[in-house]
């Protein structure tokens, strides 16, 4: 599939992701084709999980400048102080990810035609002064349907947090930082010549599987990145943990960990991996059930690319 089909392909799907959600769908699609800016990247049902049981959904969302679009029907008449509280929420939690403040837009679908349209209009004025000003600043970086190649990259000497970038296997995001040419590779945590050479031996790669609905998904280990950015980590299975273990297991603020996130795309189907961070060992305790717990805290949002 080339570029130009696959960002089809996208737009059709994100597009048309509310099921019998009719005045959801006309606004949606109101606000996107009256944009007319093709390298904004629009997410529609975007996932903000408040914690391993709760989560929200964005309507629709623009990553590249944190605004979200949200259609209120008429369910939503009384409960403004909780749809404040929600944007709040949602607004504390994307902060740990970008540096822009979130704006939330919110269309009233229960009023009448004209002053619908009216909201749509001003809702894409707001979004377009957002991208120009974006612009201006030098922060907008055009979507344009295709995965960056490393050359892309190169000029600015690291990839962040915050780039529209993800990789399809882990042997894809280790070249792409250290230049490498491996075909394949299987372990989710290992260290790497290249990654010493551009840091020190306390650096290695991560790989870890976040989990789904707060179970794990990965041989019994438990990964949750939580609102605050952090990652949890456990073992499931691994109760009163062995003296062996314990010898291996990590020590606090002993390594760098230069993490890629396993997410599911649920626009795509596809399974990717993206930056997450350089993170180190904060804490380290049992929880209730005895179960060792490492709490990882990022401390950088870049990572330098080997040239």
């Amino acid at each position: 599939m080339d570029v130009a089909d696959y960002k089809l392909t996208y737009l059709v799907r994100t597009l048309s992701r509310t099921k019998r959600k009719d005045y959801e769908n006309y606004v949606i699609n109101a606000v996107w084709n009256r944009l007319g800016i093709p390298d904004l990247k629009p997410v529609s049902q975007q996932l903000i999980r408040r914690d391993n049981r709760h989560h929200y959904l964005i309507d629709l969302y623009f990553p590249q400048i944190n605004v979200g679009v949200e259609c209120d029907e008429a369910y939503h008449q009384g409960r403004r102080e909780a749809d404040d509280v929600r944007d709040y929420t949602i607004g504390r939690i994307l902060s740990s990810i970008t540096d822009d403040s979130y704006v939330p837009k919110r269309i009233d679908v229960s009023q009448p035609y004209e002053v619908v349209e009216q909201k749509i209009d001003e809702t894409v004025a707001c979004i377009r002064q957002k991208v120009k000003e974006a612009r201006e600043k030098g922060s907008f970086t055009p979507w344009t349907g295709k995965s960056p190649c490393r050359e892309d990259f190169l000029d600015k000497g690291v990839i962040d947090v915050d780039d529209d970038i993800s990789f399809r296997t882990i042997a894809d995001a280790v070249n792409f930082v250290c230049g490498t040419d491996k075909k394949r590779y299987q372990l989710t945590t290992f260290s790497r010549v290249e990654v010493t050479e551009m840091y020190d031996s306390r650096y290695k790669f991560w790989f870890p599987k976040l989990a789904i609905d707060g179970h794990a998904v990965a041989r019994g280990w438990n990964n949750q990145l939580l609102p605050n950015g952090d990652i949890q980590e456990y073992n499931e299975n691994d109760v009163n943990m062995s003296d062996k273990d314990e010898k291996f297991a990590p020590k606090k603020d002993s390594e760098r960990r230069i993490t890629f996130t396993r997410m599911h795309d649920i626009v795509t189907g596809m399974e990717r991996y993206r930056f997450a961070g350089i993170f180190y060992l904060a804490d380290r305790k049992p929880n209730d059930d005895g179960i060792q717990v490492n709490t990882w805290s990022r401390i950088a949002r870049t990572c330098e690319i080997q040239r």
